[in-house]
């Protein structure tokens, strides 16, 4: 089964501390079952981890500016989440932007806060 890990707004300081451990030991214990699992991650910063892909979203000053910054790299990320055709996707909640709804338009979505 192919699993798509989603994680929106994910700030660096989280991801590479202990959520972050926690999220990767989940996407290693699928591979490890068998399945195809990769990260997708929403974020303001910019970093590397392995079978993740990381769409980053320049700080801008203002609400308007911050918000259309983040909506385009969601659209982004949902495309390439479509591309690559999860079965599933499993999806960290957090803070909502446009277009996040079409993600449910691709796969059955599984979603924890």
């Amino acid at each position: 089964m192919k699993i798509a890990y989603v994680g929106l707004h994910q700030q660096a300081q989280y991801i590479l501390g202990g959520v972050g451990n926690k999220i990767l030991t989940q996407v290693r214990l699928w591979q490890e079952a068998g399945h195809q699992a990769r990260l997708f991650l929403h974020s303001p910063d910019t970093f590397v981890l392995p079978d993740t892909s990381v769409f980053s979203f320049p700080k801008k000053r203002g609400f308007p500016s911050q918000e259309a910054s983040r909506s385009r790299m969601l659209a982004e990320m949902i495309s390439a989440i479509k591309s690559w055709q999860p079965d599933v996707i499993y999806l960290r909640y957090s803070r909502y932007a446009w277009p996040l709804q079409q993600l449910f338009d691709i796969a059955p979505v599984v979603m924890r806060s």
